[in-house]
């Protein structure tokens, strides 16, 4: 065993498949799925939330010091945002040449087009978690919480909101398929669809 209690998420990069844990934010590698090495630890974070790949390199976003992590060769990591005031890096995603990271407790996203250089482009929405990000037919999409909400943008500055009013209190995940965007939410487990990202 890791000494992990969770596998909180993955991404494949550079013909291997990453994991990233709590309770001890570690990113462990493997080029088979059976043999794992950890490959990120000892950065004083309990949180590996999430992982994105983003021109050439793996991102790693980190609770609770809101920290985001790279590496080009998923060995060597160096720490690329820190500082925000955010404790968790709950969400990442690229879009249109630029990567985007959802946080907690503030409810923002920030964007960089090189890795190192982050502006923070939705904010004020009175959510305090960005719990998911995707990108679907040429807009990102946020998904919030605590009311559950889905906000888009297709300049990556100019959100609008396109879901609220669900009942739900958190819109967990998102996976585009078969031409429609689907959004996973918490506490009822429903599953709500768009075409179109507008209804």
């Amino acid at each position: 065993g890791t000494g992990e209690a969770e596998v909180r998420c993955f991404s494949v990069f550079n013909g291997k498949l990453y994991a990233g844990t709590q309770p001890n934010g570690k990113v462990y590698s493997s080029p088979d799925g059976s043999s794992w090495t950890p490959v990120l630890s000892l950065t004083g974070e309990t949180y590996v939330h999430s992982l994105s790949v983003f021109n050439g390199k793996l991102y790693a976003g980190t609770l609770p010091n809101g920290k985001v992590y790279s590496t080009a060769d998923g060995t060597s990591w160096t720490p690329v945002l820190s500082g925000t005031g955010e404790s968790a890096i709950v969400s990442l995603s690229a879009f249109n040449g630029k990567l985007y990271a959802g946080t907690s407790p503030s409810g923002k996203v920030y964007s960089t087009a090189d890795g190192a250089s982050w502006t923070p482009v939705l904010s004020g929405t009175g959510e305090s978690v960005i719990r998911s990000l995707s990108a679907f037919n040429g807009k990102l999409y946020a998904g919030t919480q605590p009311n559950g909400k889905v906000y888009s943008t297709s300049d990556g500055v100019n959100w609008t909101p396109v879901l609220s009013g669900t009942g739900e209190t958190e819109i967990h995940s998102f996976s585009a398929f078969n031409g429609k965007l689907y959004a996973g939410t918490f506490p009822n487990a429903r599953v709500y669809s768009t075409s179109d990202g507008a209804n």
